[in-house]
């Protein structure tokens, strides 16, 4: 009578055993496919986070202007940038609360591209023009949103936070099995 306590025993650690190997497989596995993610997410968020300084640097031609006392109107301003080319469209404008920064103007041309201008208020002379998708801040929000895959790209990204939550569960079950057990 005495063996039977001893292999229900045996047999409730051999369970808690295998489900503690299987939660660390899944725990490990969700890890090699988060990681990679969560450190390329963590550094372009970083990046993001800091979007005013690193324009501020790469871009001080075409934001900073001398501050004077008349301001030319706003569509003195987008004629200045429809000039530029044929068939432009002007899609926004942000104006800056500071005295010294210029109007960005936010166009598309016939390609249906769209680009930014920067443009002085004060002369409505057009200081520089790009491609939006080609400013820096823009591909690092493409990278953080969709690895540059487009909408592939941001199945992975959802995928790999679904996966993140896996993670974290399985980490509180490891993390609290010895106390479980007990």
């Amino acid at each position: 009578m005495s063996a039977t306590p001893i292999v229900a025993e045996v047999s409730h650690a051999h369970r808690s055993t295998s489900l503690y190997q299987m939660v660390w497989k899944w725990h490990f596995f969700a890890a090699l496919y988060v990681l990679p993610f969560m450190a390329l997410l963590s550094v372009t968020g970083a990046l993001y986070l800091f979007e005013d300084s690193i324009e501020e640097v790469l871009y001080k031609d075409g934001l900073n202007v001398a501050s004077q006392e008349v301001r030319q109107s706003y569509v003195e301003q987008e004629s200045a940038v429809l000039a530029t080319g044929e068939g432009l469209r002007i899609r926004s404008i942000f104006t800056a609360l500071d005295e010294g920064r210029s109007t960005l103007i936010e166009y598309q041309d016939t390609d249906r591209t769209r680009s930014y201008a920067w443009v002085d208020p004060y002369t409505a002379n057009v200081l520089s023009m790009q491609e939006r998708d080609s400013t820096i801040m823009r591909i690092v929000r493409k990278i953080h949103g969709e690895l540059l895959l487009g909408e592939v790209g941001t199945k992975f990204v959802e995928l790999a936070a679904h996966w993140a939550i896996v993670l974290f569960v399985t980490g509180l079950y490891l993390w609290w099995y010895p106390y479980i057990i007990c």
